[in-house]
Formats: structure tokens, C-alpha cells, sequence
């Protein structure tokens, strides 16, 4: 079965102009994903790293997985439908960086369109990078994107640890390791 390392980038530099797209890393976030590295080398081999087209989640995936080129998948970044992508905007101004079980509570259908969405976009790319026999031995694939979306594709793709996904609230270039023959494990500070 297939293993990820899910992790939210790290600390990115203010919005300018309203371009919340093109947002670099700060020196903070460097230094966080450069440490998020550090734990994620430990676990073992990483076949590919898929992340979000927001320039901070690129810098975090270039970080924390050294040597690859991450693939980008648009569906990690917001969604696609404007008025899901309005909801979303609007629920991140009201609930910020609360848990996905908060989250759900408020969501009008927008959160569960975006993570299938998601869901499917890393599937497409699985499909075209990884072979099937290699999700049955030890490498982890990398998917780098943004805090309570990593907790919603997680809970879609492993619901056998979605009860304590829901609660976890992912701090800047925190990771998710995900298997499904294993606990949870949050990788944290």
C-alpha cells in the first residue's frame, strides 16, 4: 500500500499586492522545512513529491526532499470552482488555522468537493510516475501543501486514521506520515 509524508509548507513571507499565489518562503520557513528535512530523511526512501502550485509549497518540497523536482498538482492549491474557491476563502478568514472537525462543522460542501478533487489530481499523477508494485515496498511519496487541506486528503486516502486527522492542527512545515499498515504519526515542532 501506498505511503505519504504529507507536509504543510513553512512559514511564507507576507501577501503583496493581494498575490497570496506567489508568496516565497521566509527565512523562518527556510530554516523549518530545512529542519522538517532532517526527521523526514530518517523514514526511509521517497519515490516522488507532489506539491501545490503556491511558490511557498514548491520551496518546501525543494527543502524537504532534496533531489526532486516536485511534480505540481493544481488540486492541492485552492479549488477550481469559484464559488467553492469564494467558500473556501471565506471559511479560512473566519476559522483561520482551526482543525479539520472544525472545518467540516462549517462546511457547506465546498471542503469535500476540493479534497476529492485533490484526491483525484494525486492519482492522476501516481498513475503516470509510480509503477503499483512500488507503492508495496518501502518508499514514501512527498505531498507538500497547505494546513487543514493536508489533514483532508489524508482523511480521504487513509480513513482509518481520519478521526485523529481531524484534530491534529498542522503547524508551518509540520508532516503527516501516513501508512496504512502503521499509526499515525504527526511530525511536529
Amino acid at each position: 500500500m501506498l505511503k505519504i509524508i504529507a507536509v504543510r509548507h513553512g512559514n511564507a513571507a507576507p501577501m503583496v499586492g493581494g498575490d497570496d499565489f506567489g508568496r516565497p518562503l521566509s527565512t523562518k520557513g527556510i530554516a523549518q522545512a530545512n529542519a522538517r528535512a532532517a526527521s523526514v530523511a530518517t523514514l526511509g526512501r521517497t519515490r516522488l513529491v507532489l506539491a501545490s502550485p503556491a511558490l511557498r509549497a514548491i520551496e518546501t518540497a525543494q527543502a524537504v526532499f532534496p533531489g526532486f523536482n516536485p511534480v505540481i498538482v493544481s488540486e492541492l492549491y485552492l479549488p477550481i470552482d469559484p464559488i467553492d474557491n469564494q467558500a473556501g476563502e471565506e471559511a479560512f478568514a473566519k476559522l483561520g488555522y482551526a482543525t479539520l472537525r472544525t472545518y467540516i462543522a462549517q462546511d457547506t460542501g465546498w471542503l469535500g468537493r476540493w479534497g476529492w478533487n485533490a484526491v483525484r489530481g494525486i492519482r492522476r499523477e501516481l498513475a503516470k510516475y509510480v509503477q503499483p508494485n512500488l507503492c508495496d515496498g518501502t518508499p514514501f511519496v512527498g505531498i507538500v501543501g497547505h494546513a487543514v487541506y493536508s489533514n483532508m486528503v489524508g482523511a480521504m486516502l487513509y480513513t482509518e486514521h481520519a478521526e485523529k486527522l481531524f484534530d491534529i492542527q498542522l503547524g508551518e512545515a509540520e508532516a503527516l506520515v501516513l501508512r496504512p499498515d502503521a499509526e499515525l504519526v504527526h511530525l511536529a515542532g
